[in-house]
């Protein structure tokens, strides 16, 4: 299976940045204007195809490198070797920091497109989303924020395996094999509560805290 794990700044919904739901735990890009384009990762947008409109996800992770000649790509060769500029049906895991800097799985594209370097839609208000990972929305889920916590994601320090010092990890070691296998029958197996239509406006947990002060 190909599969590739992201890491970007933590929000509730990933709709963009409002006054309710602010980004946090992100690279310096996220930390100096409090915005990035991963706030968007779980939005939808339309794609015009030749029969009809398509419901995607458009999704950000900030790439480095200190080779400046190959900087700000996504090394898809190493998810496949010989990927040139895109790989298809690429299971993306997106992760992020919580309290006490715990990375954890926030949601995921299943047969997400992915691309080498950043790609770019411009929106009818100005706006440019850059992007480097995009999926229809049927294939992607965006985790309740209290069941995030129960979905931990190794670091190398700790457990050998895992995210280091890079937002993308490839999750090649042989020791993380064990891990990848049960994590991925655990996303295929999952029917609980998808995200991906909620925001601080619908979501149900604000709608008990809404009920209970009612009351």
């Amino acid at each position: 299976m190909k599969i590739v794990f992201c890491k970007t700044g933590y929000m509730k919904y990933y709709k963009g940045v409002t006054q309710k739901d602010q980004i946090t735990n992100g690279g310096s890009w996220v930390q100096e204007n409090k915005d990035g384009h991963e706030a968007y990762n779980f939005d939808t947008v339309y794609e015009d195809t030749n029969s009809e409109p398509i419901l995607e996800c458009l999704g950000f992770v900030e790439t480095k490198s200190t080779n400046k000649k190959n900087c700000n790509q996504l090394h898809i060769e190493r998810i496949q070797r010989g990927a040139t500029d895109f790989l298809d049906d690429v299971l993306v895991i997106w992760c992020a920091l919580r309290e006490q800097n715990l990375p954890v799985v926030v949601g995921w594209y299943q047969h997400a497109e992915v691309f080498r370097h950043y790609q770019q839609m411009r929106f009818n208000n100005g706006y440019v989303q850059s992007f480097n990972a995009v999926a229809e929305k049927k294939n992607c889920v965006l985790l309740p924020p209290d069941e995030r916590i129960e979905w931990l994601v190794p670091v190398s320090k700790k457990n050998g395996y895992g995210f280091g010092s890079s937002l993308v990890w490839y999750a090649n070691e042989e020791e993380a094999q064990n891990y990848i296998k049960k994590l991925v029958s655990r996303i295929q197996n999952y029917q609980g509560l998808n995200y991906i239509d909620i925001d601080e406006t619908n979501d149900p947990v604000n709608q008990k805290k809404i009920s209970v002060f009612d009351d």
